[in-house]
């Protein structure tokens, strides 16, 4: 009788060991808030994508969006409002792209997303599906809707996921100065080089 108590004992000790690490390794790897992955994690995975591109030379598009005049929401509505607006968001996000994209909630209301095998102009008409089912998404479930506004950038020869984004990042910070709720795209940086 003791030993099947201790055995029970033991099952159950391992069993909520094993649920807690779970828990831990989740932690560690996504958004606490919105369960998007985090920086780290993503930015691991982010380089087994560019390894993955520069091996089958397909294409490898970075994505950078920001909610729109956010600290609106937060001001007006409050941060539990905030928080379900950004909650809202990423599921929008997440329901509109493939099980081989990546997604992580960069910092704050910013999001950034990679696409394997998407071009400037694929990863384009994802943005805008991004963009359009985030729009409908929270002014359907939250107080108030957002906008989003968007940079594109496509992997050049010989960059590296960091530059990759610094690009992207810039076309965000032109779509926000030309009025926000927009995507803009970076130039080719290899046309420029291209004879004529």
């Amino acid at each position: 009788l003791y030993a099947a108590i201790l055995a029970l004992a033991l099952l159950a000790v391992g069993f909520t060991v094993d649920r807690f690490q779970g828990r831990l390794e989740r932690a560690a790897t996504h958004d606490q808030l919105t369960g998007a992955l985090n920086r780290l994690a993503f930015s691991a995975v982010a380089e087994q994508a560019l390894k993955s591109s520069r091996r089958s030379g397909e294409p490898l598009s970075a994505i950078i969006m920001d909610a729109d005049d956010f600290k609106r929401v937060n001001d007006g509505y409050g941060h539990p409002e905030g928080d379900k607006v950004l909650v809202t968001a990423v599921r929008a996000a997440l329901d509109s792209l493939r099980e081989s994209d990546l997604f992580c909630r960069w910092g704050g209301e910013e999001f950034l997303f990679l696409l394997p095998g998407c071009d400037t102009q694929e990863a384009l008409a994802v943005a805008q599906k991004v963009r359009q089912a985030i729009a409908q998404a929270t002014a359907r479930s939250c107080r108030v809707g957002i906008s989003m506004s968007g940079g594109i950038a496509c992997l050049a020869e010989g960059e590296d996921i960091d530059a990759l984004v610094r690009r992207a990042d810039d076309e965000l910070l032109k779509a926000k100065r030309l009025g926000r709720d927009r995507v803009l795209c970076a130039a080719d940086p290899s046309a420029a080089h291209s004879p004529l």
